[in-house]
């Protein structure tokens, strides 16, 4: 039976602080909106954000949080529509095109995403998720010593960034140096050891070093630390397939169906989880049908 690799992934969207930091403002539509994009309520987020009208000296900051918003939904095509309208107010805003680069990693295009990126880098050197989003397009471009060159530079200015160190990890193991992404993941659990993504980068590294066993137990505390983390479901449940030979151990099946299950309930969009739950139907089918029941 076909088994379904371990994946690796860009890393997920997270709002820009630097839209946010610089401004105090009273509890508004703006606020309310920050607050159910953080809760994983995406398309609530959306909705407020959608109402603050074009009067409003946060109308700008409304469009890019609702570009995240619709990146995190999986809806391309808006985010690229609301990082836009952001741009054609604030031409070199940094936040709001690295945001357009990521979506237009997202959706394959690949020369503009890289375009729009070096452009976000350029107008801000020191800028980390600019620099990250250049690194993570040129990976997806199959570019691997450029992403490294800019997930290096993105690290040093910023060690603690776990979305940073994800991508660079991801990375190295690209391209085939896992002792290095085992040294990278070793050093962001230093600045954060309890951390979800810590966990996960070390379930990643154990994962392709073929240590199922323990792979298996570092994706399962990096989702008691966060039971929101998408590809931690995504991963457990696909190594919990992988390692399981014909389905010999029940327990990891349970867990499989348990995780993938999870996975697309917060959201996931790989199609593939769906198709492990289609494959393990049918072989708990096949063995019922074998025993008669």
């Amino acid at each position: 039976m076909k088994r379904m690799g371990i994946v690796l992934s860009m890393s997920a969207v997270v709002v820009t602080a630097a839209m946010f930091a610089t401004t105090a403002f009273a509890a508004g539509p703006v606020d309310e909106a920050l607050a159910a994009f953080t809760a994983g309520e995406y398309e609530k987020a959306v909705t407020i954000a959608s109402k603050v009208p074009a009067s409003d000296a946060m109308r700008t900051k409304a469009l890019y949080l609702v570009g995240e918003a619709e990146l995190a939904r999986g809806r391309f095509d808006e985010a690229v529509t609301a990082f836009q309208a952001v741009l054609t107010a604030k031409k070199d805003n940094v936040p709001a095109l690295t945001g357009l680069g990521r979506a237009q990693t997202a959706k394959g295009e690949r020369e503009a995403a890289k375009k729009t990126l070096k452009r976000a880098s350029e107008l801000d050197p020191k800028d980390v998720a600019a620099r990250r989003a250049l690194g993570e397009a040129l990976l997806a471009d199959a570019d691997v010593e450029g992403a490294l060159k800019e997930l290096e530079a993105a690290s040093k200015l910023d060690p603690k960034d776990a979305l940073t160190a994800r991508a660079l990890v991801e990375a190295l193991l690209r391209k085939g140096s896992n002792d290095a992404a085992s040294k990278a993941a070793t050093a962001f659990s230093g600045t954060a050891p309890e951390s979800a993504m810590a966990w996960f980068l070390k379930g990643l590294v154990l994962d392709r070093k073929g240590e199922a066993k323990d792979a298996i137990e570092a994706y399962e505390k990096a989702i008691k630390a966060d039971d929101r983390f998408l590809d931690a479901h995504r991963n457990l449940a696909v190594v919990c397939t992988t390692s399981n030979a014909e389905y010999a151990n029940p327990k990891l099946i349970e867990a499989a169906v348990v995780h993938a299950r999870r996975y697309i309930e917060l959201g996931g969009t790989d199609v593939r989880l769906k198709d492990l739950l289609e494959q393990i139907k049918g072989f708990m089918d096949e063995m019922r049908g074998g025993s008669g029941k």
